[in-house]
């Protein structure tokens, strides 16, 4: 894998009792890394990641897309981890933050490894 771009690093921060995030990819291509700056149990809502969706294609000029779920039940897979855990899939892998249902906030830290703007179609 030469990926070498970071398109993003942030703090994203499930503050207590937030709802789920949308459905969503973070680019066409590359690695999504999520740092866990604290515990994040099933309570804390962990990423969730579904691996059953096919990828989802991208509109190369608008960048992300956010798309829903087809009909019906999904398997899927809980990013529940301990503090200091490191979770990395395919950026194109449909996934989302899940809602926060504890008394403490879950901080996460997002790398985006995904190629820039001129490196895709390569």
């Amino acid at each position: 894998m030469n990926i070498p771009h970071i398109a993003r690093v942030e703090m994203v921060t499930g503050h207590s009792g937030c709802r789920s995030q949308a459905w969503h990819v973070d680019a066409l291509r590359g690695v999504t890394a999520i740092f866990a700056m604290t515990d994040v149990d099933i309570q804390k809502g962990p990423t969730e990641i579904n691996f059953m969706e096919h990828f989802t294609s991208l509109d190369l000029t608008r960048g992300k897309v956010k798309g829903g779920l087809g009909e019906g039940e999904v398997e899927r897979t809980f990013a529940a981890m301990p503090k200091g855990s490191l979770v990395m899939f395919n950026a194109n892998c449909v996934h989302r933050g899940t809602a926060n249902l504890s008394k403490f906030d879950r901080p996460v830290c997002v790398l985006d490894c995904s190629a820039d703007c001129g490196m895709v179609g390569l």
